[in-house]
């Protein structure tokens, strides 16, 4: 009777009164003891008591007798990880039930397990498991989606594309969230006729929905139609575009592009302005702790290294938009080479160091040892085998990350043998064009925002780097990417004798070897054309409206040998 009684008190979220009257509950047998403990973790779930809500749960699995039983505290304990946001206890808590009792984990569960999998990065149980689902039950959008993430998280162009043309099949019954993913998807593929297919297939249907505008927006600057850009986004109101719609600023960006190519600059800056003002108003970056600041107090000399390893590591940083992706696409093409576009390596390295040494970074490097150096190391090549597998050994690896530059210390504590590859650009030229993007949110992009505070990261970044290159005896070369589309035999033959390789001619291909993988930078569409001049010094033709950061970037455009 009290057992109903605090049944009711939790539907009428009476959580505290319910909790009181189950400590008074008297019970008689293993099913009555299973249903209070299950009462009991709820209302503590709603209280805020997760930690005791998972004890009762663990209690309750002693008295699961039934196969439903076991599912329903499954559920629950997979709820409570997941609000705690405890991703690696609720993977490890799905692997032991597939292990143990796998017929009572359901689809839905399954389909939570794919997304842990997702956000873990463990890409080889997320592919089995959401191909198997997608074979035994059919046609699930998200799975669907799930597996195009990981082939372009992966670089995996042909799966990417025959993930994504499997799902342009089931257009008819996709929600709209789901068309624009795939028709931005080959887009970002470079498989523009494909998105245009799917743009004619809908067309009838949609044509007067904003979102459809903004996709068809998208396809005419693909197809460098910017006066149909311009005519289709021209008025277009924020308030017009549904929430759902991601990235929810890329009319602004996309009419933008439209005019800088149009030749009308003013319109242009104003423009890219607006979407920069849009995105810090989004955003609160005042908790956010520099870490390069963080270094100041670091003696960089005491830091210990790790010894020499037998791969072949090259690191090719600088600054974002400093021609990294049209250089990496070049070597790529290399037999001797393998490179990875913008991982996480060394962000997972950061994580782990922080973990081992419970100090935030980088002073958890002061804290670390050579034996806790050398599993960081291996942390990286995990990293690097979840992408690439180990088709890398043997070869050179270049890790392409551009604002590695600001973790220098760390590369050097880990691979001290290793060559850097450090890609110059006009310091004007790459604040535009940083400005001009739409960057994700992350921790390194948060400086990227308006004019001022580009040009001050750049300044900032650049003389850490200076600092570095007084501290250790790094093995650098420093690539102009002026220097690279004027002369770019001249430039590779002389990038190819510092990586010890003998050159070839495979790097004229660049084009159709960029066609056919995955680009995941803001550069995508350039690398697959053929080398042009327009992108050098087009800070020029934006002279009037970013001359007050002139004095900023002084320094280095007259160390880097350019004019202002």
């Amino acid at each position: 009777m009290t057992l109903d009684a605090s049944t009711k008190l939790f539907n009428d979220k009476k959580y505290n009164k319910a909790l009181k009257l189950l400590n008074k509950v008297k019970l008689v047998n293993q099913s009555e003891r299973f249903k209070l403990l299950i009462l009991k973790a709820c209302c503590l779930s709603n209280v805020g008591k997760e930690k005791l809500a998972l004890l009762s749960l663990q209690d309750a699995k002693k008295y699961a007798t039934t196969d439903e039983d076991k599912s329903q505290v499954l559920r629950l304990m997979l709820q409570e990880y997941l609000s705690q946001n405890n991703l690696k206890q609720a993977k490890n808590l799905i692997d032991e039930t597939l292990v143990t009792n796998d017929t009572i984990v359901s689809v839905t569960i399954l389909k939570a397990y794919c997304e842990i999998c997702w956000k873990v990065q463990d890409y080889e149980q997320l592919e089995m498991m959401a191909s198997r689902l997608l074979t035994q039950d059919g046609f699930c959008p998200r799975l669907q989606q799930l597996l195009c993430n990981l082939a372009v998280k992966t670089f995996n162009k042909s799966e990417a594309l025959k993930y994504v043309q499997e799902y342009s099949l089931y257009l008819n019954t996709l929600q709209e969230g789901y068309i624009v993913y795939i028709v931005l998807l080959f887009i970002e593929l470079n498989e523009v006729k494909e998105a245009e297919a799917v743009i004619l297939q809908l067309y009838e249907k949609y044509e007067a929905h904003t979102w459809f505008k903004i996709l068809v927006a998208s396809l005419a600057l693909a197809n460098k139609d910017y006066n149909e850009v311009i005519k289709l986004l021209t008025g277009l109101k924020q308030d017009s575009i549904p929430n759902w719609f991601q990235p929810q600023l890329l009319h602004i960006k996309l009419l933008a592009q439209a005019h800088e190519k149009l030749g009308n600059y003013d319109i242009s800056f104003e423009l890219f302005n607006k979407l920069a003002k849009f995105n810090l108003e989004k955003h609160d970056f005042t908790d956010r702790i520099d870490h390069i600041k963080q270094y100041d107090s670091i003696y960089l000399k005491d830091l210990k290294r790790t010894e020499y390893t037998q791969q072949s590591m090259v690191f090719m940083i600088g600054f974002p938009r400093s021609g990294s992706t049209l250089l990496e696409t070049m070597l790529d093409t290399h037999n001797s080479i393998v490179t990875l576009s913008e991982p996480l390596t060394i962000s997972k390295v950061i994580e782990s160091a922080k973990n081992i040494t419970n100090q935030d970074y980088p002073k958890c490097l002061t804290k670390l040892n050579k034996t806790e150096l050398i599993h960081l190391k291996k942390v990286y090549f995990d990293e690097v085998e979840k992408i690439i597998g180990d088709t890398y050994k043997g070869k050179v690896l270049i890790d392409k990350m551009p604002l590695n530059i600001g973790h220098l210390p760390l590369i050097n504590m880990l691979f001290p043998e290793a060559k850097l590859i450090v890609n110059i650009r006009h310091p004007l030229d790459v604040v535009i064009s940083n400005f001009q993007q739409d960057y994700k949110i992350n921790y390194s992009m948060s400086f990227l925002f308006s004019i001022e505070s580009i040009a001050e990261r750049y300044a900032q970044i650049f003389e850490f780097y200076e600092l570095n290159c007084r501290e250790f005896k790094l093995d650098k070369i420093e690539i102009r990417y002026e220097d690279l589309i004027e002369n770019l035999d001249m430039e590779l033959t002389k990038l190819m004798a510092f990586l010890s390789l003998e050159k070839d001619s495979k790097y004229k291909d660049y084009q159709k070897h960029a066609k056919n993988k995955v680009i995941n930078t803001a550069s995508k569409n350039q690398v697959s054309q053929s080398l042009y001049q327009t992108s050098r010094y087009k800070w020029v033709n934006y002279r009037e409206q970013i001359q007050h950061i002139v004095p900023t970037l002084e320094k280095y455009i007259f160390k880097f040998n350019y004019e202002a």
